[in-house]
């Protein structure tokens, strides 16, 4: 029978990948994932937002972000929402940030539930946005624009001749208003008298009250000499109390003075300081003074902020995997760094011990004449194969990938070689179909592994596979295994529970 050539088994296996993917996707397609129900909210900006984004209410995660599309200039965020959250209508939702450079996420205050619940299609009121660093420089500036306006307030009122003719035209009027009061009780003298005269019959009234009530007031005198010791008592007490303490008091006295005297010249330094400013003198002055300056600085946020934001959008994940090969009783072990700048593309740098190397295959020609010499000479090449194993355990993959819809493609270095790879994803992304082929161009057929991942409880995946089924020196390696991984949030949690030593 006619060997197989090499591109025929290629394409056969790749025919066959597709065909398995098309039948998981179309046989798949009926049933729906226990994901929830789904929500909106309209943002001014989904900086920072990405489809793992979490949604908390009350501290626990209750969904995580779907899909974002832009609406009339904003962002239409979709959550997913899980089955047995509900949230009450009219809840408000807001951006949150962990710390100054950590991720974001969605807080759900909820209202009161005598509403009813949301439901699929509903979408929460619209946050109001928080105000940044170029709002609190706007106030700032208000404000100081605020001070340096009293203070020439101030300044006119106290330190210029204006101010000056200002006091004394009130010590004027003061005078007029006492030269007028006198007039007014010359001209009412009859209603003073009037005055005196109600007076007195309130005194005549209370000198029959108190005739009245003599025993009652010779009591009341009676006791006034033992408060008089009570009060010498304390006195006495007092002055003990100053004497044992006179030179503390002294010092407080002193203290008092020097603090009075500290006060004095600290405002006196806020007056300088206030002429400063005013002058344009200095940092501050020229910041409040100078357009350039407040500009420049403007500038300077305005790049702080944006790298901030880059900062939030760059996602890490650190990743262990392990293969178990049964055939050959070893353990494969690969250390995973992704970097993903972008929801559609990311780098892949990965560390991998091989305890089973790839075998390499050499191919030995050899001639045999039969009959030298002789009219019936004949030379026959006969072909002899020896196989031989590679040195290196330690690998290093370092790859880029780009992701359309449900599949990725990726290529660059692959386990020391040159080789491409192709991913197709579903379930939300948690199971995946993976097929790479590396080690292209050597004398034997390229290496082609093909497997799939499960991944589940947020941090574990396992996987099963086969590595190297088109080798025709060895068989095929199967191999089965998992994994875990961690985000970047993970990694801040972590590296916040680590004991730092004290320097």
């Amino acid at each position: 029978m006619k060997r197989i050539s090499l591109e025929m088994k290629v394409g056969i296996f790749f025919v066959g990948i597709f065909i398995l993917i098309a039948w998981i996707s179309f046989k798949l397609g009926n049933f729906s994932t226990p994901s929830g129900y789904i929500v909106s909210v309209l943002l001014k900006s989904a900086a920072g937002l990405n489809d793992e984004t979490p949604v908390l209410m009350a501290g626990l995660k209750i969904g995580t972000v779907k899909d974002r599309k832009l609406e009339n200039g904003k962002a239409r965020v979709f959550l997913t929402i899980f089955k047995n959250s509900r949230i009450p209508k009219g809840s408000s939702i807001s951006v949150q940030s962990q710390g100054f450079l950590g991720s974001k996420y969605l807080e759900i205050q909820p209202a009161d539930q005598s509403n009813g619940y949301m439901n699929t299609g509903d979408s929460f009121p619209e946050p109001r946005s928080a105000g940044g660093i170029d709002d609190m420089t706007a106030k700032m500036s208000e404000i100081a624009e605020d001070i340096k306006a009293v203070t020439a307030n101030l300044k006119q009122v106290f330190g210029s001749e204006e101010g000056g003719a200002n006091l004394r035209a009130i010590f004027n009027q003061m005078g007029r208003i006492s030269q007028s009061l006198a007039q007014t009780m010359e001209a009412n003298q009859e209603q003073i008298r009037a005055i005196v005269t109600y007076v007195q019959r309130v005194t005549q009234a209370l000198s029959i009250i108190s005739t009245q009530n003599q025993e009652n007031m010779a009591r009341t005198l009676a006791a006034f000499p033992e408060i008089a010791e009570n009060l010498r008592d304390i006195s006495k007490n007092l002055n003990g109390i100053l004497g044992k303490n006179e030179v503390e008091i002294n010092q407080s006295i002193q203290s008092l003075s020097s603090a009075t005297k500290r006060f004095e010249d600290t405002m006196s330094s806020v007056s300088e300081i206030t002429r400063k400013v005013e002058a344009g003198e200095g940092a501050v002055g020229k910041l409040v003074s100078d357009r350039e300056t407040a500009e420049k600085l403007t500038e300077a946020l305005d790049g702080l902020n944006e790298f901030v934001q880059k900062a939030r959008r760059l996602r890490t994940e650190i990743a262990y995997r392990g293969e178990y090969l049964p055939n050959d009783g070893g353990l494969k072990s690969y250390l995973s760094l992704k970097v993903q700048p972008k929801y559609d593309k990311y780098y892949l740098i990965s560390l991998i011990d091989d305890p089973v190397p790839h075998p390499e295959t050499k191919d030995v020609h050899t001639e045999v004449t039969q009959n030298p010499g002789s009219p019936n000479q004949k030379t026959t090449v006969t072909e002899v194969h020896q196989e031989t194993s590679r040195s290196e355990e330690f690998r290093f993959s370092a790859q880029i990938a780009k992701r359309w819809h449900d599949f990725v493609f990726r290529g660059g270095i692959i386990e020391n070689t040159g080789g491409v790879g192709v991913e197709y994803w579903a379930f939300t992304d948690h199971f995946n179909l993976e097929l790479e082929m590396f080690d292209i161009g050597t004398n034997v057929n390229p290496r082609l592994k093909a497997q799939t991942n499960l991944l589940f409880l947020d941090h574990f995946f396992v996987t099963t596979g086969i590595d190297d089924f088109l080798n025709r020196y060895r068989n095929p390696m199967f191999f089965v295994g998992g994994g875990l991984y961690f985000a970047d949030d993970d990694l801040t949690i972590l590296l916040t529970r680590v004991p730092m030593p004290n320097l």
